[in-house]
């Protein structure tokens, strides 16, 4: 007898329906600041913000709130209004921090937004942009030579007005110009460098173009421009910043430009910096009719948007210069201010610093650049420790006058 198998068919109807996207949540935008809406031109002073964490509950009477252990200046609006033939400046906090705003609702902006570092004032060190870094000072003699530029890309004073010393930033410059740094995705928010300025002749590097965060929970509507780039030097151009953006979406046919500018000279411009994009279901997509120099990466995201390095990120700061101590937030003051630390009298100093999540087979360099006088880079030895926390050292010769210590890591 033959055994069959039965098979019930259950009839089924659907619908198809498009996948549920996930708006982001963007940490710290409770609109305490309120409504940003200039009706004309307007420079927002950041020495004005109070010193507190970016994301705590004091009030800064829309001031903005400087978080040391961010190194940034940040504003926590409900929305961003910018209309038409207004432009938005800034005067540098102290540290030189750079811009974030943290929106709740939509931000349009239909005007400018300038972050540019400024361009060749002579024998003075040049300002950046927030978050960018000083172009060098020129010189006029030999008793009082011109300097380098601040910043990882750096340029070096050269000795005449025919030696390139134009900034890096995404691109090296030239031998005269500090490594290339920074990532596509703008992890660490921190502008272009300075231009090196002329040794024995008037002419100082452009300063370094600005770094921004726009991170939006609504909509972020460009029609204008976001602008970071590097200052004019007379043989050092300051390279560009960093322009951030994230939002539910993106809307308009704006502009955006994060790049090196021209010296007064011909081949020594400042590199371009970098522009990143975040939205959902962004990846791989361009920004609508938004044109942008250099060309933007976007990324794909959702849920709660990480606005800053993970604890697990790598660190490293300078603890004492000749045994004595260096604040957690120095200055790096080269005029007119007091300096971080005076040093005594010696032929040689010991610089220590610290690393954190950072391989001891990594490479660690200690730029020193002087107000007058050259840029020039130290490595230092790995002491003691493992990649949680290690303890380096690197040897000061022959420095005289002002001097600013700044410090990368690079793993292998």
């Amino acid at each position: 007898m033959k055994s069959f198998l039965v098979v019930a068919i259950a009839a089924v109807s659907f619908v198809l329906q498009p996948p549920i996207r996930a708006d982001i949540v963007v940490p710290g935008a409770n609109g305490r600041d309120g409504v940003f809406a200039p009706v004309s031109n307007i420079e927002v002073d950041l020495s004005q913000a109070i010193t507190a964490t970016w994301d705590s509950t004091t009030e800064s009477g829309g001031r903005g709130v400087y978080d040391p252990a961010k190194w940034a200046v940040v504003f926590r609006y409900a929305s961003v209004n910018i209309p038409e033939g207004v432009t938005v400046t800034f005067k540098n906090h102290p540290t030189r921090a750079p811009v974030v705003w943290l929106v709740s609702g939509d931000a349009s902006i239909g005007g400018r937004v300038l972050l540019d570092g400024k361009d060749d004032s002579s024998l003075n060190p040049v300002e950046p942009g927030p978050g960018g870094f000083r172009g060098g000072r020129g010189g006029n003699t030999s008793s009082t030579p011109g300097g380098g530029g601040m910043g990882p890309g750096g340029g070096k004073p050269t000795p005449d007005a025919a030696t390139p010393s134009g900034a890096s930033h995404s691109i090296r410059g030239s031998t005269y110009s500090g490594p290339a740094y920074g990532d596509n995705g703008i992890r660490r928010l921190m502008g272009g460098s300075g231009g090196g300025g002329i040794l024995t002749a008037d002419g100082s590097g452009g300063g370094g173009g600005g770094a921004i965060l726009i991170a939006a929970q609504g909509t972020l509507n460009l029609t204008g421009l976001i602008r970071a780039n590097g200052g004019i030097g007379r043989v050092g151009g300051g390279s560009g910043g960093a322009i951030r953006m994230i939002a539910n979406s993106f809307t308009g046919a704006g502009t955006l430009r994060a790049i090196g500018t021209p010296s007064r000279g011909v081949l020594f411009d400042g590199q371009p910096g970098y522009i990143h994009a975040s939205s959902p279901g962004l990846e791989g997509e361009i920004l609508g009719n938004i044109a942008s120099q250099p060309s933007a990466t976007t990324e794909s995201l959702s849920g709660t948007v990480e606005l800053w390095p993970d604890e697990s990120f790598p660190q490293a700061r300078i603890l004492s210069v000749a045994d004595l101590p260096v604040a957690a937030d120095p200055a790096a003051a080269l005029a007119p201010q007091a300096p971080d630390v005076s040093l005594p009298p010696a032929a040689h100093h010991t610089v220590v610093i610290e690393t954190r999540n950072f391989p001891p087979t990594g490479t660690v360099t200690l730029f020193v650049t002087a107000l007058r006088g050259d840029r020039t880079e130290v490595i230092a030895s790995h002491t003691s420790g493992n990649e949680t926390v290690s303890t380096w050292t690197a040897t000061l010769s022959g420095v005289t006058g002002r001097h600013a210590l700044q410090v990368r890591a690079v793993a292998p």
